[in-house]
């Protein structure tokens, strides 16, 4: 079961030099055991190089890809819910979930994103808590797994191999407003 959650992305999608060809790539990771939701008292390291561990990480994760034109069609004000929404589709979720997202985002994102993901998971969006912060991805595990997590496959798969994942999940288009 889906429970707690982390949320994280490449960020290196949008580098117009370097990754020109590549979508940013956003991923959740699942992690059944709620200490790896706390803050941790030290930062967390986001290791870059000898990331081939990862391939050993058991937590379930599901991942898209986010092209300069979803950019362009998504509000801003949109991007997390239909992103996290979409991420979670069809994941198994029982009454409660709780999303920790890197990044600050505005209550009415976070909202936004309680909704959709109750429409999508069919659970009454009080039982939905989106967390945000600052550098989460150093600060709570299961984020800071999902970091690793999108850099990996950055790093190491091709967008053929992306596009033929079945962890990898597809837009939500029909939630734009």
């Amino acid at each position: 079961m889906w429970r707690y959650v982390g949320f994280d992305e490449s960020n290196h999608g949008f580098d117009k030099i370097k990754y020109a060809h590549l979508p940013e790539i956003c991923v959740a990771l699942n992690a059944e055991n709620p200490e790896e939701a706390k803050k941790n008292s030290t930062l967390f390291p986001k290791p870059r190089h000898k990331i081939d561990c990862i391939e050993k990480d058991r937590h379930d994760y599901s991942y898209l890809l986010f092209s300069e034109s979803d950019r362009i069609v998504i509000p801003d004000n949109q991007k997390l819910g239909i992103v996290l929404g979409s991420l979670i589709k069809g994941k198994p979720i029982k009454h409660f979930l709780e999303y920790y997202v890197d990044g600050v985002w505005d209550e009415w994102d976070k909202s936004f994103a309680q909704e959709v993901i109750s429409d999508i998971c069919h659970i009454d969006k009080t039982n939905i808590t989106v967390h945000d912060g600052k550098d989460l991805d150093r600060k709570i595990k299961i984020v800071n797994c999902a970091d690793i997590r999108a850099y990996w496959l950055l790093r190491t798969k091709t967008i053929d191999d992306l596009k033929k994942d079945p962890r990898r999940k597809e837009l939500l288009l029909h939630y734009i407003e």
